[in-house]
């Protein structure tokens, strides 16, 4: 099978700016799932990340905007996995993932699963490797430091979120 997909970034902070315009071209389902996010960051990220989703079918189905809309999975072993809707009937012949990091939303569509996870490189403390990585992966990295150790275990941590996502389990 060959991957037939689009690929997506867009800065969180120009998406927010442009909220107003952009908060329109949401179902109404998803204008009321955006109302009741907790804070401003996580309205950011999810809007962006929206967007970012929606310009990819976008482009792959030349629908407009207006027609097309994304809702997580509220239960199960897929819950929180997002799902396509046009014309609020589910798109089963695409896939979907969304992730955000600093500035960055990015999204990707295709015609088989995805999972993607972009993540900022940043040292992260030795609590965090023992609670995601195991003993082989601790080993693999034990060797390093500085830049190169955070550059790894951010690599490293971005393949096992992005596999949790194509896998739909969550970690």
């Amino acid at each position: 099978m060959t991957f037939r997909g689009e690929i997506l970034s867009l800065s969180i902070d120009e998406v927010w700016r442009d909220r107003a315009r952009l908060s329109r071209c949401l179902s109404r389902r998803e204008r009321a799932e955006l109302e009741v996010l907790p804070t401003e960051k996580r309205s950011r990220d999810w809007l962006a990340g929206r967007i970012a989703a929606k310009r990819c079918v976008q482009r792959r189905t030349g629908l407009p905007f207006a027609r097309i809309s994304l809702h997580a999975i509220d239960s199960g072993a897929e819950e929180g996995r997002p799902r396509i809707y046009v014309d609020d009937a589910l798109e089963t012949a695409v896939d979907v993932s969304i992730s955000h990091a600093g500035d960055i939303a990015m999204a990707c569509v295709s015609n088989m699963r995805v999972g993607i996870d972009l993540e900022v490189v940043a040292e992260r403390d030795r609590a965090f490797e023992e609670l995601v990585f195991d003993v082989r992966e601790r080993r693999a990295i034990e060797v390093l430091s500085g830049t190169a150790r955070a550059r790894a275990i951010t690599e490293m941590w971005c393949m096992k979120e992005a596999y949790a996502k194509w896998m739909g389990t969550g970690l």
